[in-house]
């Protein structure tokens, strides 16, 4: 799950929504004035994620334009002394997911972050 600031679902500046994925059914379908079925939506976010963890499951990586890369990486085995038993211990590598965003949506996230502090600015003490 990720934590969005959705202003459909009621959320203001500094409130998040916890989003999941009826949640972002919903918010899509609304965006498209409910054109856009969401049957339609839902089979769309299936596909997705199947495509995304497809890739990722073959240590390859994904990128979108204008957006970022999302690639996975092996963590090293690391050495550990349990602290009560002081018994020693090994935790196996393990496969992690990376987003690095790009330079473009880096940009787009701060002038909406600069847009709502300078909104509320603006509008002064609630």
């Amino acid at each position: 799950m990720t934590d969005l600031l959705l202003k459909d679902q009621g959320g203001v500046r500094g409130q998040y929504v916890r989003i999941n994925k009826d949640n972002l059914i919903n918010t899509i379908h609304e965006r498209f004035n409910g054109e856009l079925p969401k049957q339609t939506v839902d089979d769309a976010i299936l596909i997705i994620a199947d495509l995304f963890s497809d890739v990722l499951v073959n240590e390859e990586s994904i990128t979108i334009q204008n957006f970022g890369t999302i690639h996975t990486f092996m963590t090293p085995k690391l050495k550990y002394i349990n602290f009560f038993t002081k018994e020693p211990g090994i935790i196996p590598p393990q496969k992690k997911i990376k987003f690095l965003p790009h330079i473009i949506f880096k940009s787009l996230i701060q002038e909406k972050k600069i847009f709502l502090e300078r909104r509320d600015v603006d509008r002064g003490p609630i």
